[in-house]
Order: structure tokens, then C-alpha cells, then sequence
């Protein structure tokens, strides 16, 4: 099958967020994912990718080490992690688990 032909995701004021997890490394080390928000692919590149293309052109190892980061951090605000890394993680997971069931 040749490599198919890439479609433009949509216009940056149409996707409220980022595309929701999970996320997996695909057939051929590329990024996936089985939703389709802000992702245009038609069945052929989601066949061809082994899901909707979320990125390519980047190692395997690095697409497996991207994939596990926005998984695990799924829920985490960007802000947070930019401004506050580890410790951010901590104190919403800290927050989280004190608030439980509120």
C-alpha cells in the first residue's frame, strides 16, 4: 500500500482541546489514536497508520516515551506541567485524592 496521502487537520479555532487520550504508537512508529477530534483521516490512513495520526516522523522510541507521558498525565493542565513539572503533578494528584468524593 502506498504511503497515503495526508489530509490538514482542522483550522486551530475548531479544536477546544487536545486529542483525547489514549494514545499508542502506531503500525509504523508513529503516534495514534482510535478518537477522531480535531483529526482528519479517512479509512485509509487510519488502516495505513493502525489508527488516526496524531504524529509522525519521529523515532520509536521517542513515540513510545510521548505516548506513555500523555497518558499518564491525561487530566494534568499544560500550564501546570510547564510552570510546576513534578511538583504540579503532585499537588493536583495530593488535591485529587483528599477531595475524593466531594
Amino acid at each position: 500500500m502506498a504511503h497515503p496521502q495526508i489530509i490538514p487537520a482542522l483550522p486551530e479555532s475548531s479544536v477546544s482541546s487536545f486529542t483525547p487520550t489514549p494514545w499508542r504508537v502506531g503500525t509504523h512508529g508513529e503516534i495514534v489514536t482510535d478518537s477522531t477530534k480535531g483529526l482528519r483521516c479517512d479509512e485509509d490512513m487510519r488502516q495505513y497508520y493502525g489508527g488516526n495520526l496524531v504524529a509522525e516522523s519521529i523515532t520509536k522510541e521517542n513515540a513510545r516515551r510521548i505516548v506513555a507521558c500523555v497518558n499518564a498525565l491525561a487530566g494534568i493542565p499544560t500550564e501546570i506541567l510547564e510552570q510546576k513539572g513534578l511538583i504540579g503533578i503532585l499537588e493536583i494528584l495530593s488535591f485529587r485524592a483528599t477531595n475524593k468524593g466531594e
